[in-house]
């Protein structure tokens, strides 16, 4: 040995320093020792590999507890098991019989069928739902534009290209197995003997192609909004072709679309997908004759007939599963017959199938759609029709069925939920005291079969009743309401007492399938001996034995459906000149059937639990929510109508824009929240109640809402404690807010709900009342009518002052009583004053517009304006002065209320609205200082650390990173409101001058041209106000009231009358006016003698103009000030 060391011990420069020197024995030694420790380092890492995941699987156990999801959710379990038997394996594959042709028969029959359920899943997943459900997200529009329903329809295109091509698909199915089967039941045909043989399946995978066409003949057929939509598209499109220019296509390609839409429309939208399929061509000259076959024809017949009778010895009866479906294609595929041969013989299987709406008189298909047979059979096989009853009886009987049906409705809700509990009892019992594990698993397999077989009647029950009621448009009343509610109710507990066992289903499924296959292989183990001890062996003995051989063969392995497939046209096969007796055969016949249900368990649960339909009957859930919150006792059943409605989740998905408000809240969590709120205030008030409770009276459990789990609808997370929780720290909240004085009484119902119910409600974190002596924040929005007419605003200090009070102190209001309470409510209290002011507003702007509405007011401004626009230049564009003042003085001639004019009046409206305006100024103000208060503590606002990358790279715990998180989110949004702010003045401005924009307020227009007396009132107003402040009754004195100029400036631009008013000059004309009165004066005095009382009077003539000029400069300065504050709202 060269050398010992591996390839890590050091590098080699050349092959022969491996080489091996040896000799064999030491070789094969060398062999035998690196194997065993090959073997042994192999054994101890899967060994470490089995602990390890063991391991993981104890923990995600005791993780999840006894339930696998927090949600009562079936879908959104975390965890989930398919046991459903597959295989990778072809049918050429599987059928390997020594008898080649039946191989190949069987492998093509068997492909074919595996084609035609292939066609029945991709219809029922892809082609079914968004079809029904077209037009869904339009529901209660009915003044929907056109354009949405064209829109909605060229979406949809795509999928009706594919669904045509799916039904020329499922054609060539149809067509592929009739001819087949043609060619196998051909007189010509001499490789195989098929005189004896039945082949029932194949037949049966035709009718199921033609129960899937029917379905989506009749979902069309029954969708309106679907057809008008089509309908509506068409027409869309022909105008289009007659000027494509205008729509930017060319001719070519709108004759392609319209090529294609009118293929479209011959393949579905013609109500005849089914009849297309049963007339199309199936002779093929001198490779394939059906109609001129009369062997086929004869095993058609036959087929039908056998078909029927088993389908109708179950129907209507407690073991009925899915016979109404092959009901349907039993119809189906009569259809067929009679439209290839045109044969009367069969009038009694017509007859019998007619009869049987007296069981069935509706058969629900997919969502809304129902399938009546005899209007289907009518029309299908019209020529039939003599010997079976008219119409008018068909439709007394289904009305007599529907009266039967409705009266037995609660007794069969009952009779069904009995028999559900004890389903559920022996499901969730302990099975392992038997005598034997045969006898285990046969019990096994009775109890899981059973679920399925009471799911499937129950469902047939719903359907068929809310069908009836829905198709003789019949109103449903309360109690058969609740007993279709209940219906479903079982229905889904039946899935999720699967659902909660499905370890058990796991673990014994397939110990049961294997015992049902040894079973039917001891079963057939004496047929197979006798056909291979026949005396006299023939082709038919031959093939007899293949069919035995390959049944036997196909229960020899997993029992797939491939597998199950090939076993059925196996023991048809083997069946032939009646092989296996009678009685043997109706045993084999059952053992298969359970055979499928049980390897099929999962796929028929759902079929038979499915209940998206119930999204159509959806008007029965307001009294449903409505008797499970007066119901305390039953309302555990709730989150079991919950998963009926989620299984409509799935048809919604298919919708766009769909917005559908199935809602808990306004049947259960309001009042349940409201009531929860009263029964705390009646404990925490118990000692003030009048009339005491007796311990006998007791009071409402409320227990059992608090006690559900989550629910999901529509991918929303409904829990009943929580939206009640959040009700309460809302209110709790709200109402400590407006009386803070109150916080002890709140903070006991907190209590008190937390002790009783478990509702953990959050604290407010309110301070218990206000240090500083103030109007509240919000008793000044409640009140914004008074306020503004009791105080004074004052534009360049920012604070209201009140105009009068019975005590000698009045109370006054700034920005650090406004921010001090912003910090007490929180900055949301800024949105709910400015829309309460917004209300104000709206009020006062009525008031408004009926004043400049007015007959009077009206022709006097209209006057003014065309006075002043004839003798503009002549007047070199100013307002004269006189006209203003005559204005003022006609006015007060009109006529007085409480020793105010209208002008009085009306300046006092703007007053009030220019405060409501200051009070919002000052709201915004007072939100800036607060966050400034808060701020001032971050020592650099614009590069702010991140606390959270530090906690992270420092490794802390994950509450340290959550709270350093919040830190970070908190300093992030106190930068941004520091920085920014809302521009509430130009939301106002905005809001209103989208309204006053309409043609009928064009007269608002003139409001401009009554400013000039407004603002000569407004100063006589403030100087005989001033003036009273030096007397001794100072009723009305006041120093400031900028209400009027923060008034005019917003009215002005919200009207866009700024530049109007600029135009006039008033202040202008005033300056001219009051110089020119000086002048006067002073001239009159120099002319006059020198007595001392024309000096006197001379000199308090010019006091009162300065004093005049004084409050107009005052106005003026104010008035240009609060302009500002507008002059970005353009």
């Amino acid at each position: 040995m060269a050398r010992r060391g591996g390839l890590r011990d050091a590098p080699f420069d050349s092959y022969e320093d491996y080489a091996y020197s040896g000799s064999d024995e030491e070789f094969d030694l060398v062999d035998e020792e690196s194997a065993a420790k090959a073997s042994q380092f192999v054994t101890s890492k899967f060994q470490h590999f089995v602990q390890a995941y063991s391991s993981q699987l104890s923990s995600i156990e005791e993780a999840l507890g006894t339930s696998s999801s927090p949600l009562w959710c079936v879908d959104r379990s975390a965890l989930a098991v398919d046991v459903t038997p597959t295989e990778q394996a072809t049918f050429l594959e599987l059928a390997g019989t020594e008898n080649k042709v039946l191989n190949k028969i069987v492998a093509t029959l068997g492909a074919l069928q595996s084609e035609a359920a292939l066609l029945e899943s991709e219809a029922a997943t892809q082609v079914f739902a968004p079809l029904a459900m077209h037009g869904e997200a339009l529901t209660g529009d009915e003044d929907a534009d056109d354009g949405e329903t064209q829109v909605a329809m060229g979406r949809l295109l795509p999928l009706l290209q594919s669904v045509c091509v799916f039904v020329r698909r499922a054609y060539d199915v149809v067509r592929n197995l009739v001819h087949q089967l043609a060619s196998l039941y051909s007189p010509a045909q001499t490789f195989f003997v098929v005189r004896d043989i039945h082949l029932r399946p194949a037949f049966e995978a035709i009718g199921t192609v033609l129960r899937v066409l029917i379905t989506l003949e009749e979902i069309i057929k029954q969708n309106a909004r679907l057809k008008d939509g089509w309908v509506l598209y068409r027409r869309m499109v022909n105008n289009m072709r007659n000027d494509p220019e205008t729509y930017d296509t060319d001719e070519d390609e709108l004759r392609l679309l319209n090529r294609t839409l009118g293929d479209i429309d011959t393949t579905l939208f013609d109500d005849m997908v089914y009849q297309n399929c049963v007339e199309q061509v199936f002779d093929y000259e001198d490779i394939v004759n059906v109609t001129t076959n009369p062997t086929f024809k004869a095993e058609f017949g036959y087929t039908l007939n056998t078909w029927y009778q088993d389908v109708a010895s179950r129907l209507g009866s407690p073991s009925e599963t899915t016979e109404r479906g092959q009901y349907v294609a039993l119809c189906g595929l009569f259809g067929l017959y009679f439209t290839l041969y045109q044969e009367t013989r069969l009038g009694s299987l017509f007859k019998s199938l007619w009869e049987a709406y007296t069981v069935v008189p509706l058969i629900h298909l997919y969502g809304n759609v129902v399938w009546v047979p005899t209007d289907f059979l009518a029309l299908t096989v019209p020529e039939l029709m003599g010997a079976v009853a008219k119409s008018g009886d068909v439709n007394a009987a289904r009305g007599a069925y529907l009266s039967r049906l409705a009266s037995e409705l609660p007794s069969l809700a009952r009779e069904f939920h009995e028999q559900v509990s004890g389903w559920q009892v022996r499901m969730e019992s302990d099975l392992d005291a038997r005598a034997s594990l045969s006898a285990l698993l046969n019990s096994r397999i009775q109890l899981f079969t059973q679920g399925i077989v009471l799911a499937y009647n129950i469902g047939h029950m719903y359907k068929t009743a809310m069908g009836l009621h829905t198709l003789l448009r019949k109103p449903l009343t309360p109690s058969r309401i609740m007993a279709l509610c209940q219906m479903l109710e079982l229905l889904k507990a039946i899935e999720h007492t699967y659902y909660r066992r499905s370890p058990l289903i796991a673990d014994n499924l397939g110990a049961m399938v294997q015992q049902m296959t040894l079973a039917l292989q001891a079963s057939l183990a004496p047929i197979k001996s006798s056909l291979e001890q026949a005396r006299r062996v023939d082709n038919t003995v031959l093939d007899a034995l293949g069919g035995v051989n390959l049944a036997l063969a196909m229960l020899d392995g997993p029992a797939s459906e491939a597998r199950r497939m090939l076993l059925h046209l196996g023991l048809a096969v083997a069946n032939s000149k009646s092989v296996i007796p009678p009685d043997a055969a109706r045993e084999l016949s059952a053992q298969l059937r359970r055979l499928d249900m049980l390897c099929s368990l999962q796929r028929n649960l759902y079929l038979a639990t499915e209940t998206s339909f119930v999204y159509w009957s959806r008007v029965i859930l307001p009294t449903y929510l409505k008797d499970a919150y007066t119901s305390p006792a039953t309302v555990h059943k709730l989150p079991y109508m919950f998963a009926a409605l989620q299984d409509a989740a799935a048809l919604l998905a298919k919708v766009e824009d769909f917005n559908e408000n199935v809602s808990l809240a306004s049947f259960v969590d309001e009042p349940l929240a409201r009531d929860v709120e009263v029964e705390l205030r009646l404990a925490s008030h118990s000692e003030l109640l009048v009339v005491k409770k007796t311990p006998f009276e007791g009071t409402r459990d409320f227990a059992p809402y608090f006690a559900l789990k989550p629910m999901v609808l529509f991918d929303r997370v409904y829990d009943v404690k929580d939206e009640v929780t959040h009700y309460l720290n809302v209110m709790f909240y709200d109402l400590t807010a407006v009386a803070l004085q109150d916080w002890k009484v709140y903070e006991e119902m907190r209590n008190l709900a937390a002790a009783k119910w478990g509702l953990e409600c959050t604290p407010s974190h309110l301070r218990g009342h206000n240090q500083q002596k103030m109007l509240d924040v919000l008793v000044i929005m409640r009140n914004i009518g008074a306020f503004v007419a009791r105080y004074n605003y004052n534009l360049n200090n920012q604070f209201f002052i009140e105009r009068s009070a019975a005590s000698k102190a009045l109370n006054a209001i700034d920005i650090s009583h406004i921010a001090a309470s912003i910090r007490t409510h929180g900055a949301g209290v800024m949105n709910t004053a400015v829309n309460y002011v917004f209300g104000f507003l709206k009020d006062q702007f009525t008031t408004f517009k009926h004043f400049l509405f007015d007959d009077t007011i009206r022709s006097r401004l209209m006057k003014d304006i065309s006075f002043y626009k004839k003798n503009a230049e002549a007047l070199g564009n100013v307002y004269p002065y006189e006209r203003a003042l005559q204005f003022h003085r006609d006015i007060r001639n009109l006529g007085t209320q409480g020793g105010l004019s209208y002008l009085d009046q009306f300046r006092i409206l703007i007053t009030h609205i220019g405060n409501a305006m200051g009070y919002i100024r000052m709201i915004r103000s007072g939100g800036l200082h607060a966050t400034a208060s808060e701020i001032k503590f971050v020592p650099d606002i614009v590069d702010m650390l991140a606390f959270q990358d530090m906690v992270v790279e420092d490794g802390l715990s994950a509450q340290s990173r959550d709270a350093a998180r919040l830190l970070d989110s908190h300093l992030s949004s106190l930068a941004e409101n520091f920085a920014e702010g809302s521009d509430y003045f130009k939301i106002l401005v905005d809001l209103f001058s989208t309204e006053f924009a309409h043609p009928d307020l064009a007269f608002l227009a003139n409001f401009f041209i009554i400013i000039p007396p407004l603002t000569i009132n407004y100063v006589e107003y403030m100087r005989e106000s001033k003036e009273r402040l030096l007397k001794k009754n100072k009723d009305g004195a006041a120093f400031t009231d900028d209400g009027f100029a923060m008034g005019l400036a917003y009215i002005l631009q919200v009207l866009g009358l700024t530049k109007a008013f600029d135009a006039l000059h008033w202040f202008d004309a005033v300056s001219a006016r009051v110089a020119e009165q000086e002048a006067k004066v002073a001239d009159g005095a120099a002319a006059r003698s020198k007595k001392r009382a024309d000096v006197e009077t001379a000199r308090l003539t010019l006091d009162k103009l300065r004093v005049f000029k004084r409050e107009f400069d005052l106005l003026y300065f104010t008035f240009s000030g609060a302009l500002i504050f507008f002059r970005n709202t353009d």
